[in-house]
């Protein structure tokens, strides 16, 4: 995939909600088209990254960071959704246009926006920090259920696919053997003996241990 890496670090200027509420919403942020996705009656499951409920977090938009806010991840859709209170009071809840997101936090999830060599934009978690980092990308789907005699849509489990970003760009893998093979081979025994000692399948790891992974390949 040969894509076109946005600053994983980012010198922000912030923005307080206070100063929102103080000179009205800013066109910056609040700029996106009203979040309508339509379920059917009946559909099982949702279309988010951990459930229907808002997670506090911040987004970044043209290096301006705006704190404070509440955010679900739509992950069948790749869509952001923010929801606020209007000058009436009344609940809304926006898509943030990707067109100068750069990334956002949800609680201590940290994603990225990376844009394709097509000018497509996929957004990515984040793991760890410096010339390495580990990129997750979420994604969802939708059917009919399975289950004999059933009408109604399902929305599968969440999946992922995992990918290590360098400074030569983004490789992705699968397994620890995929996963080390990514390396220069005077790496590749310090990692491989790292993933042994701390008992890490990729497949299967978690988030702590991602991380510290990530931070272990950057010390090397």
């Amino acid at each position: 995939m040969l894509l076109v890496l946005l600053p994983h670090e980012l010198s922000a200027q912030s923005v307080a909600p206070g100063s929102m509420d103080l000179y009205g919403l800013d066109p910056l942020l609040f700029n996106g088209r009203y979040y309508s996705f339509y379920i059917t009656k009946g559909t099982i499951g949702d279309p988010f990254l951990q459930g229907t409920g808002f997670l506090k977090g911040s987004v970044t938009v043209r290096g301006v960071n705006f704190d404070n806010l509440d955010l679900n991840y739509d992950v069948y859709n790749q869509q952001l959704v923010l929801k606020y209170l209007n000058r009436l009071g009344a609940v809304n809840q926006i898509i943030v246009s990707d067109a100068w997101l750069e990334g956002f936090t949800l609680d201590d999830m940290h994603f990225c926006l990376l844009q394709n060599a097509d000018t497509t934009k996929r957004i990515y978690r984040v793991f760890g920090s410096g010339e390495i980092t580990l990129l997750r990308y979420y994604s969802k789907t939708l059917a009919l259920d399975n289950q004999l005699s059933s009408r109604n849509f399902r929305f599968s489990n969440l999946r992922f696919e995992n990918y290590l970003r360098t400074s030569s760009g983004m490789r992705a893998f699968k397994g620890n053997r995929n996963f080390v093979s990514l390396f220069d081979a005077g790496k590749q025994p310090n990692i491989r003996k790292y993933l042994h000692e701390k008992r890490i399948r990729l497949r299967k790891a978690g988030d702590r241990e991602l991380t510290e992974l990530i931070t272990y390949c950057n010390q090397l």
